[in-house]
């Protein structure tokens, strides 16, 4: 229970009774909180943690499309996310607005055009990835260990995700699972011919 509160109070997802001072003393006797902090990223959402964070990710993925899953700091994508929701409702400080802007965070784009941008962003990083597994192994078992810049389990998921979305789509004949790019992507490895039903 104590793990579960301390989570919900890291992601903001609701209010909980775990105060500072009680997650402060749970960490005092060496209680394990379920929750292992990537180096740089901080305990708490403070302002400049956060920023500092979203410099690192844009230098080095070249654009602001935080994934909310982002292994090497779990709640960037969801600040980012509050970030742009105060922009909207008109809760953020001149300051911080210039801040966001500076390093390239885009604060005034609709909803869906910002996350169906930041959805290619990631899917793109991901088949990156892919690719460089491919041609520096040669197939596409990708349970065996490599060093890549995203997460193992990550990789694994969404190239399984990409597999299963291949057969919605070919099983519907419909693009609203997959596009034809994305599709041609992945054919041009040879990733889809591996795919049946």
């Amino acid at each position: 229970n104590q793990r579960l509160q301390f989570q919900k109070s890291i992601y903001g997802l609701t209010k909980t009774p775990l105060t500072d001072e009680r997650i402060e003393m749970l960490k005092s006797i060496d209680f394990d909180l379920g929750l292992k902090y990537k180096p740089g990223c901080g305990e708490r959402d403070d302002w400049e943690t956060m920023l500092s964070a979203l410099r690192r990710f844009k230098g080095s993925h070249g654009h602001c499309f935080v994934p909310m899953n982002l292994p090497s700091c779990p709640r960037l994508g969801h600040w980012v996310n509050q970030k742009r929701k105060a922009y909207k409702q008109k809760k953020l400080v001149k300051r911080q607005v210039g801040e966001l802007e500076d390093i390239g965070l885009d604060l005034s784009s609709t909803d869906f055009n910002y996350y169906r941008r930041a959805n290619d962003a990631q899917w793109n990083e991901y088949f990156g990835e892919l690719k460089l597994f491919y041609e520096e192994n040669g197939h596409f078992d990708l349970h065996k260990s490599r060093n890549f810049s995203i997460e193992a389990d990550f990789l694994v998921s969404w190239a399984q995700q990409q597999k299963d979305l291949y057969l919605l789509q070919k099983d519907s004949q419909s693009f609203l699972y997959m596009s034809r790019e994305r599709i041609k992507k992945l054919d041009s490895l040879g990733f889809l011919s591996r795919v049946s039903n």
